[in-house]
């Protein structure tokens, strides 16, 4: 595939693919809980929570699927306990847990599907908590709608998200993309990233954001802090503030500012709504973003807990479920710790996606731009030696 040409300005840089290079896990030292008092304390909390979320479903029994779904991968994360951490379901130190999040691995069984596999898994999590009035329902095909009450929530297959992506292209939104991928892309083994996904979210009225760490050091060290307030709501939560994707993103990043300086604010939302993964981005590869650890070890400041593609979600099940039946959770979660050194010097994306929808006159806006944010754009701006900034973020309708 030619890479994709890069924007010469901060509005969006996208980023090219190329192989991906192996990952390198580290050990974390992990709590310990005995397995039935978790289970226990986990039907206490359901049998408190207003949520009652559907399971997601990846059809792969057709045989066009080419993947590998795999429930149950971060209940088991929570149960571990681990300290300093935040995940989708816990947002405070020693915090009970939110609803248990029906998140699905979803293994690649190709070379250049993972960017399709991080967006149906970033959906599995999003979908199932979409109200029934959202414009989500009535875009997609009768075959991705819920049947009932209690029933599995349907989720895109590749080809799907594939004519999801061409139909975005037809009406308007990223236009460079369309010409790059000569606006087919249906049965075709063409790589995506992070503008597309956004692209798939918008056309499906689910407003998202790219938020970019880029091009100097001063915006690529903003990802780990960036992470760690996305996962701590340290600026509330979505269910109770109607502000759009790219203004949260906006704050989450001057939140991020106070970190280093010790000058962060402690979550204090004590509603129970689970965060949906963030969709991570770099090039040659990308993985779903499910919690972040703070580190005191070294220069090290963060560990990613990440669901990757790449990797049998069975294993990572299993290698979890057998901490318990060991009593030790050593090495239990090394398969989904991601380095953060690997990535310290590379442009990365991230898509954040929300439960708002897209207004049409928003669609109409993203026609003209991507909708996205960047880190330290002011040190970016400098670096790239221009004088336009970013178009502020659209305000909430």
């Amino acid at each position: 595939m030619a890479e994709r040409e890069n924007n010469t300005s901060c509005q969006v840089a996208s980023i090219p693919m190329a192989k991906r290079e192996d990952d390198t896990g580290s050990s974390v030292l992990l709590g310990k809980r005995n397995l039935e008092d978790f289970l226990e304390e986990k039907t206490r909390d359901e049998k408190n929570s207003t949520f009652d979320l559907p399971m997601p479903f990846l059809n792969v029994d057709n045989g066009t699927e080419n993947a590998v779904p795999t429930e149950g991968v971060l209940p088991l994360i929570n149960i571990l306990e681990l300290p300093r951490t935040r995940t989708c379901c816990r947002s405070r130190e020693n915090s009970s847990l939110s609803l248990t999040l029906p998140v699905l691995h979803i293994q690649q069984k190709d070379k250049w599907s993972c960017g399709y596999r991080n967006l149906q898994m970033l959906m599995s999590a999003l979908i199932p908590q979409l109200p029934s009035g959202h414009p989500y329902h009535q875009r997609v095909p009768s075959s991705l709608r819920r049947s009932g009450v209690g029933s599995a929530v349907p989720i895109a297959s590749l080809k799907d998200l594939q004519e999801f992506l061409e139909g975005a292209w037809k009406v308007g939104l990223d236009s460079r993309g369309a010409e790059h991928y000569g606006s087919k892309i249906v049965g075709k083994s063409d790589e995506i990233g992070a503008v597309e996904v956004n692209s798939v979210l918008s056309f499906l009225y689910i407003d998202s954001v790219v938020v970019q760490f880029i091009r100097t050091k001063e915006s690529r060290q903003m990802l780990g802090p960036f992470v760690w307030s996305y996962f701590s709501k340290q600026t509330g939560c979505e269910c109770k503030t109607e502000q759009n994707s790219a203004t949260t993103a906006e704050r989450l990043l001057e939140c991020a500012k106070k970190i280093p300086q010790k000058n962060e604010v402690d979550c204090v939302d004590t509603c129970m709504c689970p965060l949906v993964p963030l969709y991570l981005q770099w090039e040659g590869h990308s993985v779903s973003v499910i919690g972040i650890r703070k580190l005191s070890i070294g220069d090290v400041q963060y560990q990613l807990i990440v669901l990757d593609p790449a990797k049998d979600g069975g294993k990572i099940h299993r290698t979890l479920s057998c901490a318990f039946d060991l009593r030790t959770t050593l090495d239990a979660i090394v398969p989904l710790v991601f380095d953060m050194r690997q990535i310290a010097e590379k442009d990365c994306q991230i898509v954040m996606g929300t439960k708002r929808p897209l207004t049409k006159e928003e669609i109409n806006e993203f026609r003209e731009r991507v909708n996205a944010v960047t880190a330290e754009r002011q040190s970016v701006i400098k670096h790239l030696g221009i004088t336009e900034a970013t178009p502020p973020p659209a305000k909430a309708k």
